[in-house]
C-alpha cells in the first residue's frame, strides 16, 4: 500500500486547434510528498525497492508513436525490439536505476497535451520469453523532445516491479537512451 499524497488540482478547457479539430487543454499542477526521504545518495533517488530486479537478462522496448502533428488522430508506426545483449541489458539497467523521484514541492509548468499520445513501454524479464520483472511505460506526447519526455512530473515515467506499481519516477535522458539503445527514434 502506498501512502504518498498526491494533489493534482486541474483544469480542463475545450480548445479549437487551427484546422478546426476539437482538443483539450491540460492545466496541471502537481504537489508530491514521498513516503520516506527522495535522496539516498547524488545519483540514485529511487530506494532499493524501486530498483530493476536482479535475474533480468533480456529487455524488450515496445514503441508506439504519437502522431505525427496535432488534430490528427491516427497513432504513429509501433517498433517493438528485444534485446538480449549483456552490455546493452546492463545499460538498460542502470538507465532505470538511475530514475529519481520528483523532488517534494517543487512547480511544474506542462504544456498543453493535446490528442492522442503514443507509449513508450521497456520490459525487463528473465530472458526473451520470460517474465516481466519490471516495467517502465511512458506516454509520448506529440511535439515533445525525446529528451523532454520523462524528464519532469509533466510526462513522468510509470515504473512497476512484479505487476506492483512504485512510485513515479522522472529522469531527463532515460528516454532518449532507452531508444538510442533500441535503435528506435520518435520520427
Amino acid at each position: 500500500m502506498q501512502r504518498s499524497i498526491l494533489r493534482l488540482p486541474c483544469l480542463a478547457m475545450a480548445a479549437v486547434i487551427i484546422g478546426g479539430c476539437a482538443g483539450a487543454v491540460r492545466d496541471v499542477q502537481a504537489s508530491h510528498k514521498p513516503d520516506r526521504p527522495a535522496v539516498r545518495s547524488p545519483r540514485a533517488a529511487s530506494a532499493p525497492g524501486e530498483q530493476v530486479p536482479k535475474g533480468v537478462t533480456a529487455i524488450r522496448v515496445t514503441l508506439q508513436r504519437p502522431p505525427r502533428r496535432a488534430g490528427l488522430s491516427k497513432l504513429g508506426v509501433l517498433s517493438s525490439v528485444p534485446i538480449t545483449n549483456r552490455s546493452k541489458v546492463s545499460t538498460a539497467i542502470k538507465l532505470a536505476d538511475s530514475l529519481k523521484v520528483p523532488k517534494p514541492g517543487e512547480v511544474w509548468n506542462c504544456p498543453a497535451i493535446i490528442g492522442p499520445e503514443g507509449r513508450l513501454t521497456v520490459t525487463y524479464s528473465a530472458g526473451p520469453a520470460g517474465p516481466a520483472l519490471a516495467t517502465a511505460q511512458i506516454s509520448l506526447p506529440i511535439g515533445w523532445p525525446a529528451a523532454a519526455i520523462g524528464a519532469t512530473p509533466c510526462a513522468p515515467i510509470g515504473f512497476t516491479i512484479s505487476g506492483h506499481a512504485m512510485r513515479t519516477l522522472i529522469g531527463a535522458d532515460f528516454v532518449r537512451d532507452i531508444l538510442a539503445l533500441a535503435g528506435l527514434s520518435l520520427r
